[in-house]
């Protein structure tokens, strides 16, 4: 069975090549290079969870083998696995099988690391309400610890070696939610995420006693942490819940002003705070704070159209933006953002591929599901309070 990037059998040199593999000694053994297994592990970070199959979802990506399970929110990526020993008497079979697959051990997890950094060590927990579904899979496979990352709201563990050395010895990257690997009493990051910079010039403009909600927190440390950011023509920071130079979607700065709607100076005006650029014109999403001083997502048009409620949630919200509709725009609400798209444009297509791995992100962080549209309805309240002020204090001013 003939390999890529395995050390070759009585060689302890592990960037050297496998010619030959006896099969006997491996139920799997994937045809892989560690680059493609690293390659595969990224592919499954921003496969969605649920495949609306009734059993454990099979696919394979070259020779790897891949599973995917909707119950428990898990994708396992198997690479090497041998037989158990129950029945190697004299050991040789073992012997052989350590020989082969030590190094191919050594050399994926050598890879992990240049690719994801220096993991965390995860071990069973020992405290008794614990039963996470990584517990149970260590469990299950008399392991004691895992190397684990944390991706793009997901979790990469790696296991390697043997429970015990009648079992079988194994290779197998997982990729699981967040709710898979922690419960109340565990948290593997250990530290709260690092606050964006569009994060921190936001909250230096609220009105007194307000916050913003902390799933826009999230969110934004997410983008930043995925190089999703820039800079504007004025040094100010800005962040897109997708990847690349062009805009697909709603831009997020601190850097935006209700000017053209309400003087920023009238009085009220400061619990009126925009939050992101959504489309080409200069329409706004903006934080609203209540009489109660609750937020509320609404948006405005750069047309002076009536305002819309986006959404009354934090989660709700980031889920509309998830979907990937190109501009937030009235027409193209309560359609699918590429249902618009001519012969000549695929921008809703495009917007909506673009926000792929954000889409999977929401989806694995909140535990939620991203809708193919979103309909949006006006805000008769928020209008009520902001035209009076529009009235006395000027629509339209420069």
């Amino acid at each position: 069975m003939p390999t890529k990037g395995f050390p070759q059998r009585g060689e302890r040199n592990e960037d050297a090549v496998v010619e030959d593999v006896e099969e006997y000694l491996f139920e799997v053994f994937a045809d892989a290079s560690p680059e493609q297994a690293i390659e595969a592990v990224e592919l499954m970070l921003v496969e969605p969870w649920h495949t609306d199959a009734d059993t454990p979802f099979e696919h394979r990506i070259g020779d790897i083998s891949i599973t995917s399970s909707d119950d428990v929110d898990l994708h396992e990526i198997e690479l090497l696995r041998s037989p158990d020993f129950f029945d190697d008497s004299t050991g040789e079979l073992h012997a052989a099988v350590l020989e082969q697959a030590e190094p191919v051990a050594n050399t994926m997890e050598r890879a992990a690391r240049e690719a994801w950094g220096e993991p965390a060590v995860v071990q069973i927990s020992d405290d008794p309400h614990a039963c996470t579904v990584l517990d149970v899979v260590l469990t299950t496979l008399d392991h004691t610890t895992a190397l684990a990352w944390q991706r793009e709201g997901r979790y990469i563990a790696l296991l390697r070696g043997q429970g015990d050395k009648e079992l079988r010895f194994m290779v197998t990257f997982l990729v699981l939610s967040r709710a898979a690997v922690e419960d109340a009493v565990f948290d593997l990051t250990g530290e709260a995420p690092q606050v964006s910079a569009v994060e921190g010039r936001l909250a230096a403009t609220l009105p007194s006693g307000a916050v913003l909600p902390e799933q826009l927190g999230r969110a934004w440390s997410f983008m930043e942490s995925q190089g999703w950011s820039g800079q504007g023509a004025n040094g100010e920071p800005f962040l897109t819940p997708y990847p690349g130079e062009f805009q697909l979607g709603p831009v997020f700065s601190a850097d935006l002003s209700i000017r053209g709607w309400l003087d920023p100076d009238a009085p009220g005006a400061e619990r009126l705070v925009p939050i992101a650029e959504t489309d080409g014109s200069g329409g706004q999403a903006l934080l609203w704070f209540d009489d109660s001083g609750a937020p509320r997502f609404v948006g405005l048009s750069s047309e002076g159209d009536e305002a819309v409620r986006l959404a009354d949630d934090p989660v709700d919200f980031l889920r509309l933006v998830a979907i990937g509709y190109p501009e937030f725009v009235d027409y193209a609400f309560g359609a699918e953002p590429d249902a618009f798209d001519d012969e000549d444009e695929s921008d809703g297509q495009d917007s909506k591929e673009a926000h792929a791995r954000f889409r999977a992100w929401v989806e694995s962080e909140f535990e939620v599901t991203v809708p193919r549209m979103w309909e949006v309805h006006p805000d008769r309240e928020f209008q009520a309070w902001l035209r009076p002020l529009a009235d006395e204090h000027g629509l339209g001013l420069e």
